[in-house]
């Protein structure tokens, strides 16, 4: 029987994996046999993530996305050391707890250096002629935060809805070059920034404290596997006929 998840010999790139789903990403892609070049902001962090993964092949690239214009050179770097693409993967992400009155410019801008601006450009560079395999698949981390209304998340909340409308753009465009683009919605889910995020709103740094912000994820706190689960999903042939849209990993929490 054909293994769909097999990602045997597979090229796939990861942002952001030097904690939570980035990292469960890139693990679990090594366990299924793919070479995966990953990219973080802190090479102690990046060698913690190596020293978790299974196989050969790996390359770790400390690298800050926000710095849009270096983006190519890094990609040109991953591609001539590990050959084209056959995934992308954008898991790199953060988030700021503003108040829509204390939201400027500046503050804007420099969440949608990471979570939006970044993606675009990789999309832009690693989609030209060379630096991907046919059958190429694009995911990208969204958030559930794109669909539901939070309180003072409204500059997060615009640069995951941002992506999700550039995804379906892109998969349009991009479709006669074989290459996919999906996003996927998760929940609140056990990450170290999530963690933060409650601290600040409940001043309990304890996971027990989602029951306090979110109490709407019936199935439960997602975990970083449960995400990096459907991430490999969509990178893999198992989800070949699936493109531009919007796969919600969230307990429950957008169907209330």
């Amino acid at each position: 029987m054909f293994d769909y998840l097999n990602m045997a010999h597979k090229h796939v790139l990861v942002t952001g994996a030097t904690s939570g789903i980035g990292r469960a990403t890139a693990i679990l892609l090594s366990e299924l046999g793919a070479r995966v070049s990953f990219i973080g902001r802190r090479e102690e962090k990046l060698q913690e993530t190596l020293s978790m993964m299974t196989g050969q092949g790996h390359l770790p690239l400390c690298f800050d996305l926000a710095d849009t214009k270096s983006i190519e050179t890094i990609i040109k770097e991953a591609v001539g050391k590990n050959g084209p693409l056959d995934g992308y993967v954008q898991c790199a992400g953060t988030n700021k707890d503003l108040p829509l009155n204390s939201v400027k410019y500046e503050k804007i801008h420099e969440l949608m250096l990471t979570n939006f601006y970044s993606f675009f450009e990789t999309v832009r560079v690693v989609s030209r002629k060379g630096r991907f395999n046919a059958g190429l698949s694009i995911v990208a981390v969204s958030s559930t935060a794109a669909e539901c209304g939070v309180m003072s998340q409204t500059a997060y909340s615009a640069s995951k809805a941002a992506i999700n409308g550039s995804m379906r753009a892109m998969a349009v465009e991009l479709a006669p070059k074989g290459i996919r683009v999906n996003t996927v919605l998760p929940g609140p889910t056990n990450t170290e920034m999530y963690r933060d995020y409650l601290a600040l709103r409940s001043g309990v740094k304890d996971i027990e404290a989602v029951k306090i912000v979110a109490p709407r994820n019936y199935l439960g706190m997602n975990e970083p596997i449960d995400v990096a689960n459907a991430i490999v999903f969509l990178l893999s042939p198992a989800s070949k006929m699936i493109t531009g849209v919007e796969l919600p990993v969230d307990g429950g929490y957008t169907s209330c």
